[in-house]
């Protein structure tokens, strides 16, 4: 059988229908995803994928779609060129072509002026955007405070900046110093900006004897939740510099499941353990669970 030579306008043609159909989902996302502040402030993802990231997709798509259309144009230039210099000189191609532009230039000038009825359309992926947010999360979000340093946050609560870093630093939590963003501390413990807020938040409930039991028991639930068990296996392993063979051949001896692409969550469940207690339970020379009991 011969194999047809290759189709540049076949490629092309492939590129507009897939690119399409990208832009198509990202374009949908982006029309009910929740403010970026609150995005931003919640760690808001969907299909594991962030506001920033489904953002990102759309216009890299875009620019795909735009570069394909013009070589798309171009590979069919004569034909393009013949339909509008020929067959546009009848008057049934001109209404047409107007009728076109018509209705293409009422939807330029109803996302610009939020003109009926395509203003519902606007409105209503308002409402989908705001149906993310309650409350209080839309009024801790507001001046986007998870770019504000942890001095400036502890200031704004009335609590002393040195206080709230020694007992997050107490409870586990990495904290380079009290000029790190609330964003970069949240991101470095892996847990989001809210919940970081939330946790300085009780500090002021205890007093300095009692700060750091409440706080370590919260950071452990949030490692287990957001941190190690959302990693593969193989990941965790990494972040705690064990060697993955090592580790499967002690697991195998011990008989305990171990599988480097499965999340440490679900290895976890599968012998009734939390996440920590199952990477104690694997690396036992690590003493994990005693780090966050002490």
């Amino acid at each position: 059988m011969t194999q047809s030579r290759f189709s540049y306008r076949v490629l092309t043609s492939f590129f507009v229908t897939f690119d399409f159909l990208i832009l198509l989902v990202t374009g949908v996302v982006l029309y009910m995803v929740p403010p970026g502040r609150v995005a931003n402030w919640t760690n808001w993802e969907l299909m594991g994928l962030s506001k920033d990231q489904w953002t990102s997709v759309h216009i890299l798509s875009a620019l795909l779609f735009l570069l394909v259309s013009i070589l798309h144009l171009i590979f069919n230039w004569k034909p393009f060129k013949h339909y509008f210099y020929h067959k546009l000189q009848g008057i049934h191609r001109l209404r047409e072509l107007s009728l076109a532009l018509l209705i293409s230039g009422f939807f330029f000038y109803s996302g610009v002026s939020s003109v009926k009825p395509l203003a519902y359309v606007l409105n209503w992926g308002e409402s989908l955007k705001e149906s993310w947010v309650d409350q209080k999360t839309n009024d801790q979000s507001r001046g986007q405070p998870q770019k504000q340093s942890l001095a400036v946050i502890s200031t704004r609560l009335n609590l002393e900046p040195g206080k709230v870093q020694g007992a997050l630093r107490t409870a586990g939590f990495l904290i380079p110093s009290l000029e790190s963003s609330v964003e970069n501390i949240a991101s470095e413990n892996q847990i989001s900006p809210k919940d970081l807020y939330a946790l300085i938040q009780e500090i002021e409930s205890f007093e300095d004897e009692s700060v750091t039991p409440p706080l370590q028991e919260e950071k452990q639930d949030f490692t287990e939740q957001k941190g190690f068990g959302r990693l593969n296996l193989r990941e965790a392993l990494q972040e705690l510099g064990e060697p993955l063979s090592e580790v499967m051949a002690y697991a195998k001896k011990q008989n305990i499941r171990a599988e480097a692409e499965s999340r440490v969550k679900d290895l976890a469940e599968s012998m009734d353990l939390t996440p920590m207690e199952y990477l104690d339970r694997l690396l036992p020379q690590k003493g994990i669970l005693s780090d966050h009991e002490q």
